[in-house]
């Protein structure tokens, strides 16, 4: 933004962003100031004024028009149809997430399902973060322990718990992790 050069009167800078008292105090202490000067500081200051008003409008307007524009983008490209809630079943979830997940997305989705207590969606995220990165352990102990808490209040099939408890234990049989999946299956 271009400023104007400050101006002197009587040795006295009319600076271009200064307060009404500090502009004031200015203006009593120039009293060699012709009236005709006196109009003149008192026009600049109400036209800078009013400049910073239509400005600001200005501002405001173009903001609101793009907060407008994109909010509508916006929702449509959120993961769940609705932004309040999340999806009641994994159907809908995986209907809504049309778009290709990394492996960070799918963790970051199933830990908080899994922090909200829905352990079908924090299943399927975790089995979809281990099917593309079988090799960190701690997805797959997320995974087995959803798997297993899914078991026990029979919304899984028990032997698909165990089969994916074996398979853990197989790969990562020195985890600090296995006691507590083994109190779960009851070893």
């Amino acid at each position: 933004m271009l400023r104007k050069r400050v101006r002197w009167i009587d040795g006295h800078p009319l600076a271009r962003t200064i307060s009404k008292e500090e502009r004031n105090r200015r203006l009593q202490n120039l009293p060699t100031a012709t009236p005709q000067q006196l109009k003149q500081i008192r026009d600049e200051y109400k036209n800078r004024r009013k400049t910073q008003r239509i400005k600001r409008l200005i501002g405001v307007g173009v903001l609101g028009f793009v907060v407008l524009v994109m909010s509508p983008l916006l929702f449509k490209s959120l993961d769940y149809p609705s932004l309040w809630r999340a999806p009641d079943s994994p159907q809908e979830y995986h209907m809504s997430t049309e778009r290709n997940m990394g492996v960070q997305d799918y963790i970051n989705s199933g830990f908080t399902y899994e922090s909200r207590g829905n352990s079908w969606l924090a299943y399927t995220n975790y089995k979809k973060a281990v099917e593309l990165r079988p090799d960190l352990e701690a997805v797959r102990f997320n995974y087995v322990k959803q798997a297993l808490i899914l078991a026990t209040s029979s919304r899984l099939d028990p032997t698909v718990a165990e089969e994916v408890y074996k398979e853990y234990k197989r790969d990562f049989p020195d985890s600090d992790r296995l006691k507590e999946l083994s109190v779960m299956v009851g070893e």
